[in-house]
């Protein structure tokens, strides 16, 4: 048996709905009074297509205004401290840049944003994300004994705040960035390849950094990143521009002679960056050479697929 609602739980629960005191009323009358005689009557298709249509204006209000909130509350990552120069005393076979700054974790590889620079991140909370882990293989270390230990694939193995805890960064899913706490600072860490040297799928790495939803534009720059040559910031084109560098093809491993066309193609004019700006203040940076249909997404190379390069040479070539 169903029981029936008091008043005051009908007027809680047509509150929550949204109508006027005025609708509120009448129906509160019709519904307590059902002798009462309506002021009119409505044929039953249309009693069963208003309710309907009250929820889709409704929706129509609220849902951009909802999408608008998202998107304004999405917080803002600034580095506050210049990153920390380091000497890893590299035997002279190995050069030091060459390492940069990562971390491994899960078996993947994520590199420090901003070369390693410091982050604001009071008020996001990070210590109530729980502990991932902590950073306890000296990867530099380890190589400048010759990488007898083998830390360069071993997940916790960094070359950069070693000792440093890794929380979950709140907004981000782990996959793709972490946040590592040291000395009273917090350092941002982001996908960039497999522990394995293995190459992320792109399709996959889309999806981690959800690049359409976060990407507030596209910015087309020379080899160099100093000249904007062109700009996307319609959803649609972000959302376009997405998927096509999703369906680009992974490249285990370069030939020689890739390597070599490669070397000479990025210091010359069929060299490009795409960088995605995020509306949390960060961007992402791509490297691509259409010539020989190759991109380039933190450590791993990419063949880039036939309709990306038609919609380049629509879009691109033909407004240079």
């Amino acid at each position: 048996m169903v029981k029936a609602m008091t008043e005051k739980e009908l007027i809680d629960r047509l509150a929550r709905m949204g109508p006027t005191d005025k609708q509120t009323d009448r129906m509160l009358e019709r519904i307590l009074n059902p002798a009462a005689k309506p002021r009119f009557a409505l044929k039953p298709s249309y009693r069963i297509a208003l309710p309907t249509l009250v929820i889709l204006l409704l929706s129509l209000y609220w849902l951009p205004a909802l999408q608008q909130k998202q998107n304004k509350e999405i917080p803002q990552l600034t580095s506050v401290v210049a990153p920390f120069a380091v000497e890893f005393g590299l035997p002279r076979a190995i050069h030091a840049g060459t390492l940069g700054k990562f971390l491994n974790y899960n078996g993947s590889r994520y590199t420090f944003l901003e070369d390693g620079a410091a982050y604001d991140l009071s008020g996001w909370k990070v210590e109530e994300q729980g502990v991932l882990g902590t950073l306890q293989y000296d990867i530099a270390a380890d190589i400048q004994n010759g990488g007898t230990k083998g830390y360069s694939s071993r997940d916790l193995a960094t070359t950069y705040m070693n000792g440093g805890t890794i929380y979950a960064l709140p907004g981000y899913a782990p996959a793709f960035r972490l946040a590592v706490s040291y000395e009273g600072r917090y350092y941002i860490a982001e996908l960039s390849g497999k522990t394995d040297d293995g190459v992320i799928d792109a399709k996959e790495f889309v999806s981690l950094a959800d690049l359409s939803r976060m990407t507030m534009r596209i910015e087309w720059l020379d080899h160099q990143g100093t000249t904007v040559m062109q700009v996307w910031d319609a959803k649609k084109d972000i959302r376009k521009w997405s998927n096509l560098i999703a369906e680009s093809i992974p490249i285990e491993k370069l030939t020689d002679e890739q390597y070599e066309r490669l070397a000479k193609a990025r210091s010359s004019d069929r060299s490009f960056q795409a960088r995605w700006v995020l509306r949390d203040g960060t961007s992402i940076v791509m490297y691509l050479v259409p010539d020989l249909s190759l991109l380039t997404i933190g450590n791993g190379n990419y063949e880039l697929s036939k309709t990306f390069l038609e919609m380049y040479s629509k879009e691109i070539l033909l407004t240079d």
